[in-house]
């Protein structure tokens, strides 16, 4: 809509989601994410691994930092 001051905010507010993509594969973030703010998801298919305690923990104080309640 010509809104950039309203696109910049929103891409400003999911950077820090966006670099926590690197914490594991796509499918894991995201169901590791979506279980932390409260949506079952269940556990990545094989050959997909679930993400490790520590990259749990530091996608959980992503979404904290976003403003989730997880």
């Amino acid at each position: 809509r010509g809104n950039l001051e309203k696109a910049q905010e929103c891409q400003k507010r999911l950077a820090p989601l966006r670099l926590a993509f690197s914490l594991g594969t796509h499918p894991a973030m995201l169901k590791a994410g979506a279980e932390l703010v409260g949506f079952p998801a269940g556990p990545p298919r094989a050959p997909v691994s679930p993400l490790t305690e520590p990259q749990r923990e530091h996608l959980k104080q992503v979404l904290i930092g976003m403003g989730y309640d997880v």
